[in-house]
């Protein structure tokens, strides 16, 4: 017989519906764009809109649509897929977890003292020799951001950190963190969870579609993968991300000029930042390690007698 959670059966089952799901939400997103595009736009197509980032009337709609791009790409598949994983949805993505506000302060200490060297990864990662087709893209991704977050309105401005620091940080820590990472520990990697972490790396750094931002993001990832594990509950990675997101964006705002190079030409003044506090962060990491909370496994057990084809896939 079928069982109706999907934490029953094995990670081959739970990743197929996994990225199901993804792509159904992508494909929803795509259809609802097109139909809504036009009138908003006064007659454009979804694709000549989303090329358009010089238009002002546009801007506001492109953030907008940037929001539900979160809510569905992100965010529902997490949900729906939670709702299918397990009895109680809330308990399996660990949202209401006892909550440790020692934690808190770890993963957001380690967070902010990790930015330094996040910086430094991406800024050597720009100066590798990348092809004209990956410096394409990631000049028209400069220009996306740029036209987002250009703004001189308070309103605009707190609607951009509602966007980019807040819903961001929720809907990619429920999908990567929340579910992603949560089927790999409780399957494929119950003994080496930390692969488990380093696979959801690589998976949340590649979605975001950046040569440049690969290893910086790489690295904060195993930072937000740490933090999920260690506590055994999402709220910390979700404040974590939202801590970065939140100070790469009053950065652009308070100092435009250093956006595209944060850390600027490197000396052994910036040395001296990011060596002491890159220090630190592992030391609280450590700590972090040191005053863990259990990680929990929820799932279905399995029926070792099962003869359905599923359980067993």
């Amino acid at each position: 017989m079928f069982n109706r959670y999907l934490t029953y059966y094995k990670s081959s089952v739970q990743i197929l519906t996994l990225v199901s799901l993804f792509l159904i939400s992508l494909l929803l997103l795509a259809g609802i764009q097109d139909i809504i595009t036009p009138y908003l736009t006064e007659g454009l197509s979804a694709k000549e809109f989303s090329e358009n980032y010089s238009t002002p009337q546009y801007i506001q709609i492109h953030r907008i649509i940037q929001f539900l791009s979160q809510v569905f790409i992100f965010l529902v598949p997490a949900l729906v897929f939670a709702y299918l994983a397990f009895p109680k949805p809330i308990q399996y993505l660990k949202i209401k977890n006892p909550l440790s506000s020692k934690h808190i302060l770890f993963g957001a200490f380690i967070m902010i003292c990790s930015i330094p060297l996040i910086n430094l990864m991406e800024h050597f990662s720009s100066m590798i020799p990348w092809g004209a087709e990956i410096l394409a893209i990631e000049a028209a991704q400069e220009e996306m951001v740029d036209a987002y977050l250009k703004t001189t309105s308070a309103g605009t401005i707190i609607f951009n950190f509602a966007i980019f620091s807040i819903m961001a940080a929720i809907s990619e820590e429920f999908l990567f963190r929340g579910v992603l990472q949560n089927i790999l520990i409780s399957t494929s990697f119950k003994k080496n969870p930390w692969i488990a972490i380093l696979v959801t790396a690589i998976i949340f750094s590649m979605i975001h579609f950046s040569a440049t931002g690969f290893i910086s993001r790489f690295y904060a990832g195993i930072l937000l993968g740490a933090a999920y594990y260690l506590s055994n509950n999402l709220i910390v990675p979700i404040v974590m991300h939202a801590i970065n997101n939140g100070l790469v964006l009053a950065a652009y705002y308070i100092s435009k000029a250093n956006y595209d190079n944060p850390i600027g030409e490197l000396d052994y003044k910036d040395l001296l930042e990011i060596v002491p506090l890159t220090i630190i962060s592992l030391f609280l990491l450590y700590k972090f390690y040191q005053n863990r909370n259990e990680y929990t496994i929820d799932q279905v057990p399995i029926d070792p007698d099962e003869t359905n084809f599923l359980a067993n896939f």
